[in-house]
């Protein structure tokens, strides 16, 4: 039983337990999920979520329902291969349940065609451009064979994106982000039912920013179709030992702050770091990277993993930071 409650307190305690259920096949038990919310309770996105990982392995699900503060998942086998399409019903983030069903299917070995409808790039989330260029990255470090395609963009509150993301077997190894970074900034910009020149006065009042640190910018701004109107950006980095990204969502300009952390990464960004423990958990060796600091996410994500896998982790102070090592359960 895993107290729901506990750590970050959110829906990453669900989406966590049971992609680790799907690889290793153990059955899992959530309470007082969301306990600290103010919704308390599974919402539209963990349940699109538990039903792609459902599908995956054929699994047997109690408490699988809107506002149920419990849940039951009990896995079948993991499917060669599988063809899925899930809506969620609302604006609910598509990123946060590929981020749930991608690690999984990998690890499993098998192959995963998934389509999924909803909120693109919405706050209190990874945009889509994240997950596909910076944690992309990263999964790629780690052996996975992936490709995104985000066919539509659906912005708050209205939602209708649409995400397609193909898995391919991959044999997971672990991996090393520990390195700085020093090499050119890329930021991407996607925009809808939004004037192109305020977006791109937003878009230019980050990159200053990067070029006041000495940072050389690549910069590419682009109109993709969306039901509603936004605009989201990405600025993100990678080299050999090193992938990091920070995003931010219009509202009449972008965060310029979004910079800082970039300019300082070292390993990978805050955001990343507790996205990487699924696979590191289960891999055969020792992965590790370095961060600026521990979130709750991770240390939450860290909880979960060693309760399912098994796997061993520990953290050192650094200068500037963090190192994250995690023997993987092989």
């Amino acid at each position: 039983m895993l107290d729901g409650s506990r750590g970050e307190g959110g829906g990453q305690i669900v989406r966590t337990a049971l992609a680790l259920s799907c690889i290793t096949g153990r059955p899992v038990e959530v309470d007082r999920i969301r306990h600290n919310r103010r919704i308390p309770g599974l919402r539209a996105q963990h349940l699109a979520a538990c039903r792609v990982l459902q599908d995956m392995c054929g699994a047997r699900m109690e408490g699988c329902r809107a506002g149920s503060t419990g849940i039951r998942f009990l896995p079948g086998r993991m499917l060669d291969a599988a063809t899925i399409s899930e809506r969620i019903q609302t604006a609910g983030s598509v990123p946060l349940v590929l981020q749930a069903a991608v690690p999984a299917c990998w690890a499993a070995g098998g192959r995963l065609d998934l389509t999924v409808t909803g909120g693109t790039d919405v706050r209190w989330a990874p945009t889509a451009d994240y997950i596909r260029y910076v944690l992309g990255a990263a999964y790629s470090a780690m052996g996975i064979r992936m490709s995104i395609e985000v066919s539509s963009r659906g912005y708050y509150p209205k939602g209708g994106g649409r995400i397609r993301v193909v898995v391919e077997p991959s044999r997971l190894r672990p991996a090393s982000f520990t390195r700085p970074y020093g090499g050119e900034i890329g930021l991407f910009c996607t925009f809808s039912g939004i004037d192109k020149g305020e977006v791109a006065d937003g878009v230019e009042s980050v990159a200053g920013r990067f070029r006041e640190a000495g940072r050389r910018c690549r910069i590419n701004i682009r109109k993709e179709y969306s039901v509603g109107s936004g605009a989201a950006m990405l600025a993100f980095g990678s080299g050999p030992g090193f992938v990091a990204g920070a995003d931010s969502l219009y509202d009449g300009g972008f965060d310029p702050g979004m910079a800082d952390g970039l300019v300082r990464a070292v390993g990978v960004d805050d955001h990343l770091a507790d996205m990487l423990v699924v696979p590191a958990s289960v891999a055969k060796g020792t992965s590790v990277f370095r961060v600026g600091r521990i979130t709750r996410h991770l240390e939450t994500a860290l909880y979960v993993a060693s309760s399912i896998t098994g796997c061993r982790y520990g953290a050192s102070q650094v200068d500037g930071g963090f190192e994250v090592r995690i023997e993987g359960a092989g």
